[in-house]
């Protein structure tokens, strides 16, 4: 009888103790999943879906990561496109200063995981933004005063600067010898002199000259001078060692 009551109480003392560990259990599981959080970005036709523990990041950092540091501010070319004549007559800086202060405001303040490569990427892409806002500056007051695009220090952009600043003559000689440029890189350059003829014959040929030197000679001779940080697979990468697991899903 006395062996059957220890018994019993054996079996009380295991029952406390499996009530016991299984109550730690859930609670750690509680608590882990508590500490995790599901941040979802998507590149091209692929989504990913990563699993990060918030008691080293903020899904606001990496929101910040990814919004603003995965590539080069490309919403800046909506302060600054001029696509049409019409828009020649109503260029301003205004957008465009305050599109830089604003972006650069945000870069000294962004907040991301303390580490190198990220205190470095912010680096990179204010020095990017730099010399963007200084090149798009210098193409929309080009517009308003041709003059001062003399000033640069790009000698091989100077041949468009020069043609912009001479008469009617030398503003037609040196847009048709940038239609030829142009040609020779087109791929259906006959369509290509369809139009531009199309645009000679038209009152605002002159304005249409001007456009075509602005957009399609000196800017894409300074573009060449701007600094553009290209290290999207190492960004990537360093991005995703930031969670736990990644999930990818291709579209097909």
């Amino acid at each position: 009888m006395r062996c059957f009551e220890k018994s019993i109480i054996f079996d009380k003392h295991e029952i406390h103790m499996k009530v016991f560990l299984i109550g730690i259990v859930s609670f750690l599981s509680l608590f882990c999943s508590a500490q995790n959080d599901i941040y979802e970005w998507g590149e091209g036709l692929t989504s990913y879906k990563g699993r990060f523990d918030t008691a080293k990041y903020s899904y606001g950092q990496l929101d910040s990561i990814h919004r603003y540091l995965f590539n080069w501010p490309s919403d800046i070319s909506g302060t600054c496109s001029i696509w049409k004549i019409e828009q020649m007559d109503s260029v301003s800086t205004e957008k465009i200063d305050a599109f830089y202060t604003d972006r650069m405001n945000l870069y000294d303040n962004i907040s991301v995981p303390s580490t190198e490569f990220w205190d470095s990427l912010i680096i990179y892409r204010k020095k990017e933004l730099s010399d963007i806002y200084i090149a798009s500056r210098e193409y929309l007051i080009g517009f308003v005063n041709p003059s001062s695009l003399l000033n640069l220090d790009y000698l091989d952009c100077r041949k468009y600067s020069i043609a912009m600043n001479g008469g009617e003559e030398e503003l037609l000689a040196g847009w048709d010898d940038l239609i030829d440029e142009m040609k020779k890189k087109n791929g259906y350059p006959e369509q290509l002199e369809a139009r531009y003829q199309k645009k000679l014959e038209s009152p605002f040929k002159l304005k249409y000259a001007r456009l075509e030197l602005m957009k399609y000679g000196w800017w894409n001779c300074r573009n060449q001078y701007i600094y553009y940080h290209e290290d999207y697979y190492r960004i990537e990468e360093e991005f995703e060692k930031l969670f736990i697991s990644v999930e990818r899903f291709d579209e097909e």
